[in-house]
């Protein structure tokens, strides 16, 4: 989960910059602790599904496949992943860091 490995402790800092470097071709150091303070700064551990933005994209692709526009999105909406990990509390925790 790249999401818990950004915001993981500053260990893996070093792994992750290290990955940015070779991954989006950067020449220096530099440019890879650049790149790794972006994309802390907008990685969120807010990973629960929004519907608002689910209608927008059903909005958008029943304009190719109307049938899309059937679908209540409200019900294909699964939030018990995001629910499992606030209750096993790997979620609290990792926002603790």
């Amino acid at each position: 989960m790249t999401v818990s490995f950004t915001f993981s402790t500053r260990a893996t800092k070093g792994k992750l910059a290290a990955t940015l470097k070779k991954h989006l071709r950067l020449t220096t150091d530099e440019d890879a602790e650049t790149s790794y303070h972006s994309l802390r700064s907008i990685t969120s551990l807010d990973i629960a599904p929004d519907a608002a933005t689910w209608k927008n994209i059903q909005r958008i692709s029943a304009k190719v496949n109307p049938k899309v526009a059937q679908v209540d999105v409200n019900e294909a909406i699964n939030t018990s992943i995001v629910k499992a990990l606030e209750d096993n509390g790997y979620l609290p925790e990792a926002k603790k860091k």
